[in-house]
């Protein structure tokens, strides 16, 4: 299976440069910047229909899990002028299928609302208002797009990391993706697959350049019908990155 998401990829894809000469207080655009441009290209990477989105997760050419998401109902698409007149910045734009909005200093609570998606959230949390991105793209003519992500940002109250979040929905569940990682030569990294209460896995990855200091912390995991990416700069061990999945319910 060749067929690759190109935001999990970009996020996944870690390079040493970017790693060890980043600030912290700063990485967020980096990895963004990332994800929108290989997502600019994403209608020509995800193929294959069936009637659901079958999602795989690939650690250095090891499949680590797979599964299946049906399409999400109720989706709301504003226009691309409701979008602009709510603050929006276009970012990338073909049609009302293919599309990235910013929303700079915005609440995600507020974007959620605008496109009626729910994603994990409790009290445990805070949603820090910041920059939001919304990225959609489809391969088919039609109204709305096949597939929808939102970029934002969170806070776990009681360990007090920044969480970065990426959270995709398969809008007609009818386009195939996988997600690939391989890290580098000079990268140490720990990687571990836990079952989550619905019976789903969610795989867990550190990342340390030899040499450095710095650790890339992150989680994918498919929950409540939606691919969900966290990730911290923030020293988080695998072990905190448990608790965070046990405090969003879903471990």
């Amino acid at each position: 299976m060749n067929n690759i998401n190109p935001l999990l990829v970009a996020m996944n894809n870690i390079d040493d440069s970017i790693i060890t000469n980043a600030e912290k207080t700063n990485k967020k655009p980096i990895f963004l910047c990332m994800g929108i441009i290989a997502a600019a290209v994403a209608a020509t990477l995800l193929v294959g229909f069936t009637n659901v989105e079958r999602f795989g997760f690939y650690v250095n050419g090891t499949q680590m899990n797979d599964y299946e998401l049906d399409a999400t109902p109720n989706i709301q698409f504003p226009s691309r002028k409701g979008c602009e007149e709510a603050g929006a910045i276009v970012r990338h734009y073909r049609d009302n299928r293919n599309f990235t909005y910013f929303f700079e200093d915005f609440s995600p609570t507020d974007i959620f609302k605008m496109y009626n998606v729910n994603p994990l959230m409790n009290d445990k949390f805070t949603l820090k208002p910041g920059d939001v991105y919304v990225h959609a793209n489809s391969l088919e003519d039609g109204s709305d797009p096949e597939n929808v992500v939102f970029s934002y940002n969170m806070i776990h109250n009681t360990i007090g990391v920044n969480l970065y979040v990426d959270c995709q929905y398969s809008v007609k569940g009818g386009t195939a993706s996988v997600a690939s990682i391989k890290t580098g030569d000079n990268q140490k990294s720990k990687i571990e697959s836990v079952k989550l209460n619905d019976g789903n896995k969610a795989v867990l990855m550190e990342v340390q350049n030899d040499g450095y200091d710095d650790v890339y912390t992150s989680v994918d995991v498919v929950y409540d019908n939606a691919i969900y990416h966290l990730y911290s700069f923030d020293y988080l061990t695998i072990e905190q990155m448990k608790q965070i999945l046990t405090d969003l319910s879903v471990l």
